[in-house]
């Protein structure tokens, strides 16, 4: 948190309360209709994923803040994945803010240009794209500790980037 990180916790809105993260993350499965936002503090983020009409319907229902909707594109977990035409009916059922999720990879990520979505996670670009984003040091009292972290931080159109420091210094910019 004091470096303005979002710290979310995963299926589990009492705990993450309790420690004072600033939210959680409502994975697909999860199928309550329960209203999540109920008795929390206005800033509690609650983030909810999405592969289909009627699991978006239930994150509607949970009063999810934001909907990570996936897979966007071919990956090798599952035979079947949306891409554009099929996610965008996806994101224009909902008035949600919708996450782009799965197989983003350095190919076809200008296609995100032709999606109607508040931004984009991936594992994939990332991992092979830009080496190490973080390097955790584990301690015994089950804390971690940052060190040597750099931040990744994308332009709009998704065609440069820059890496950054602790102090928000650009170390370098590259095109993509």
């Amino acid at each position: 948190k004091e470096n303005n990180r979002i710290i979310l916790l995963s299926n589990n809105i009492k705990l993450a309360k309790v420690l004072n993260f600033d939210g959680a993350y409502i994975p697909s499965f999860n199928k309550k209709l329960i209203n999540y936002k109920i008795g929390i503090k206005q800033k509690f983020l609650v983030v909810g994923s999405a592969h289909t009409k009627n699991e978006i319907y239930i994150k509607i229902k949970q009063k999810v803040d934001f909907i990570l909707l996936s897979p966007i594109f071919k990956i090798k977990k599952k035979l079947n994945y949306l891409d554009i035409p099929k996610f965008n009916t996806l994101v224009n059922s909902t008035n949600k803010k919708v996450i782009a999720l799965g197989g983003i990879n350095e190919c076809n990520i200008k296609r995100l240009n032709m999606l109607n979505i508040n931004g984009f996670a991936s594992i994939t670009f990332f991992k092979n794209k830009y080496k190490l984003l973080w390097i955790y040091e584990y301690k015994s009292n089950s804390n971690f500790s940052k060190r040597n972290t750099l931040y990744l931080e994308l332009s709009e159109n998704y065609t440069s980037y820059q890496w950054l420091n602790d102090n928000n210094d650009s170390i370098s910019t590259n095109s993509i």
